[in-house]
């Protein structure tokens, strides 16, 4: 990272001065650019664009942890933040200090013009697909980053990474029946193509049309069928989540280490050096070079994802997923791109052996417990499976379930896959992106509940990305 006033070098003997007495200290500096963009079909509504650096500055002492928040760091503001950390850990308190102030010069009202000219082409396809649409909403996010991690026990380290977004609500109106749908899509570079934009607009507005003709499906309990197709949050609020450390210990997955969770037909892995696919990193956000994380191999869970510390209180290696949204914040356990390996069953045979059920081509992530396992998801666009055959399509539902219960009901899983995909997660409020997929699964029973306000929980839902994105 390019800069006048720090170079992490000259705090090295600093740093490991300091960290007598203490486990780690470690020091993550960020440069970042990023923007966003929020617009109807009548103009932009929201956009911003922003510079800034930052630094964070943490000491591990047992279950102790201090931070030091540096917003436009120098060489003496890292130097006095190191001061009052040491200071900490002789008292063997924790604490959060924040030091520096922004330059109000770092933020620009003013929309990038691709991102502008993205939407609009959005707006156009998806309004060109169906007159019955009537209303459109877009967002556009992306960033680039540098950063630079220095630990007491480690060589300074590198990397820069690059993310942008884009996401399409529309809203149909047919017939007396009114649908919503969300379709999104993640660029290149910051650079989406003709081909994704039209993708995101027509999906869109296809799934909102879809909506508005859909039939109701009474509660209760069904076979389930998740498509490969499914760009959604089954696998990753329903099974990865529970297999970050600190959601590990407390929803009781951790003490099932080495045990069997799943049929042998079951095998999960996370990976972020996967060149092709973002997100993609060569260290985490705490210095721990990427790797490959066996998570459960053929119904067995075989590991966790680690960040340092939690790393440290479960005596398991750290695996390379401490991630964290800016320097604003502490790293913590993160999945990165997670996938359910290959089975054996085609798709049309797994729809084929299914009496009563639902099929399951979009869903998207409701909320998840770490403390109990419990979780629903919102299914966006779901069919009938009856005697083997799909139906019709089906007004929005819930699923509802337990994690572990859910995981040991897969009973089939497919021998296709579908492209990632990848999108944005957000937890204890940081956002970052991740990728997932799955071949085509059938879960043997599971729980679905009827949601009246199906329409406005994914507006809500709209809304909070909207928010999340702004705080970035």
């Amino acid at each position: 990272m390019e800069s006048e006033t720090v170079s992490l070098e000259y705090l090295v003997p600093r740093l490991r001065e300091a960290s007598r007495g203490c486990d780690l200290i470690d020091v993550f500096l960020e440069e970042r650019w990023s923007y966003y963009c929020i617009a109807t079909e009548a103009g932009i509504k929201a956009a911003r664009q922003r510079m800034e650096r930052g630094a964070g500055v943490r000491a591990l002492s047992g279950e102790i942890i201090s931070y030091a928040l540096i917003r436009n760091p120098s060489l003496p503001l890292l130097l006095i933040s190191l001061k009052r950390i040491e200071k900490a850990i002789r008292d063997r308190k924790s604490i959060f200090i924040v030091l520096g102030q922004y330059s109000k010069a770092q933020d620009w009202f003013v929309c990038p013009s691709k991102a502008k000219e993205a939407l609009e082409k959005a707006f156009a396809f998806a309004s060109q697909f169906h007159p019955a649409i009537v209303e459109m909403e877009g967002v556009s996010w992306g960033f680039k980053q540098k950063i630079e991690i220095l630990r007491s026990d480690r060589n300074l380290t590198k990397d820069e990474r690059g993310f942008s977004l884009l996401a399409l609500k529309a809203k149909s109106r047919q017939g007396g029946g009114i649908g919503i749908a969300v379709r999104g899509a993640i660029g290149h570079r910051g650079h989406f193509t003709e081909q994704i934009l039209k993708e995101i607009g027509e999906e869109a507005a296809r799934r909102a049309i879809m909506k508005s003709k859909a039939k109701p499906i009474p509660s209760g309990e069904f076979t389930v069928v998740i498509t490969s197709q499914d760009r959604g949050a089954f696998l990753h609020e329903v099974i990865g989540h529970y297999l970050e450390a600190d959601w590990a210990q407390s929803s009781g997955y951790y003490n099932l280490l080495g045990q069997r969770v799943a049929g042998p037909w079951v095998t999960l892995i996370d990976d972020p050096t996967l060149p092709k696919e973002a997100p993609f990193y060569c260290i985490d956000d705490e210095g721990t070079p990427a790797s490959k994380t066996l998570l459960i191999e053929k119904g067995i869970l075989r590991g966790l994802l680690c960040d340092l510390w939690q790393a440290r209180q479960i005596h398991l290696p750290p695996t390379g997923n401490g991630r964290r949204a800016s320097f604003r914040y502490l790293p913590l356990p993160r999945m990165s791109h997670t996938f359910l390996a290959p089975g054996r069953y085609i798709e049309d045979e797994i729809i084929r052996s299914v009496k009563r059920g639902i099929l399951v081509r979009s869903s998207m992530g409701g909320a998840a417990n770490p403390q109990t396992g419990e979780f629903h998801i919102l299914v966006l666009e779901g069919y009938c499976i009856e005697r083997g055959q799909i139906t019709y399509p089906i007004k929005s539902i819930v699923l509802v379930g337990n994690s572990l219960n859910i995981l040991q009901n897969i009973d089939m899983v497919g021998n296709n896959l579908s492209p990632a995909h990848i999108g944005l997660c957000a937890k204890a409020g940081q956002i970052i992106p991740v990728a997932f997929l799955h071949p085509t699964i059938r879960i043997r029973v599971m729980s679905l509940v009827k949601e009246e306000k199906a329409e406005e929980m994914l507006a809500r839902r709209f809304e909070h990305l909207k928010r999340l994105i702004n705080l970035i």
